[in-house]
């Protein structure tokens, strides 16, 4: 029952380690947008004679959309990193606790000849 448990918790903490990945690639195609804006706003101060190519309002929705992607990231990559902690934990606990009950299986015979098989076998005092 236990080792089900924990192959269960396996497959959870591999669950959150790709959405953790996942998480992470986000943040990282956020802030290469936002280097791209970032880029693109520097174009007009080198070079004098060329325009602003965007809308102010939509370069400002862009950079918003950026800094919203990179604080939603931060948010998910913290959570699954909490979950993949918590995980480990809950792993390890059960790593001990069956090897707590393999130690008491193994300290201790199942079958003793002549001891009672059943507590209801055993002699009344």
């Amino acid at each position: 029952m236990v080792t089900e448990a924990r192959t269960e918790v396996k497959v959870g903490l591999h669950c959150v380690e790709r959405m953790r990945y996942s998480a992470a690639r986000m943040g990282v195609m956020g802030l290469a947008l936002l280097l791209l804006e970032l880029a693109i706003a520097l174009v007009p101060w080198l070079a004098l004679s060329v325009e602003q190519p965007f809308p102010r309002a939509s370069f400002y929705l862009l950079g918003l959309l950026c800094f919203a992607t990179l604080l939603l990231t931060l948010v998910l990559y913290i959570f699954y990193t909490t979950q993949v902690k918590a995980l480990q934990g809950a792993e390890d606990q059960m790593r001990l606790a069956v090897g707590g009950l393999q130690e008491r299986l193994e300290g201790r015979p199942l079958c003793q000849p002549g001891a009672p098989n059943k507590p209801s076998d055993s002699p009344v005092s």
